[in-house]
């Protein structure tokens, strides 16, 4: 990462750090690199707990990385419809590990996505990062198109949070 931070820093290209495969697996899906397809993290306080020490340790080695533009803390978490019942404790991993990670590092982006390849927005009922309120909401568009009806639910939140979206 160190290398790819540098290369990044003398081409003058922004750096998202991004968790695409937690500790135990996020999503219940083969893109997470999860053992069983299942969603440990959210199961498994061990897993939950080896994640936020990696992103921990990731914001104390890259914190003052002026590249490093943010962190995207979890990538299409529980994104299957028989996970959906974790989506609290997705809320609840999110305003742990922020807690934690703005001990470290109070200036960086945290990108937050939501449950179903990053397109439901049911969590976002809450300014996740009150204090500092630097924080962005993300999604996919797989299927979807750019135009306003689609972004409709994400422009909302947007609004009622006033944060970005990142798409």
């Amino acid at each position: 990462l160190t290398d790819i931070l540098d290369w990044c820093e003398t081409y003058r290209v922004y750096a998202i750090l991004d968790m695409h495969a937690a500790p135990g697996g996020q999503s219940a899906l083969p893109c997470d690199d999860g053992i069983d397809n299942k969603p440990h993290m959210f199961t498994e306080p061990e897993s939950r707990e080896r994640t936020i020490l990696l992103w921990e340790e990731l914001a104390r080695s890259y914190g003052d990385r002026w590249i490093v533009a943010g962190y995207d803390l979890l990538n299409e978490p529980i994104s299957v419809p028989n996970s959906w019942y974790l989506m609290p404790e997705l809320a609840n991993f999110y305003e742990e590990l922020i807690a934690r990670l703005r001990k470290i590092d109070q200036k960086h982006m945290l990108f937050l996505e939501g449950a179903t390849f990053s397109t439901n927005v049911e969590i976002f009922d809450r300014d996740y990062d009150p204090e500092f309120h630097n924080w962005v909401l993300t999604t996919h568009l797989y299927g979807f198109s750019p135009e306003v009806k689609d972004l409709y639910k994400f422009l909302l939140v947007s609004r009622r949070w006033n944060v970005p979206i990142w798409i």
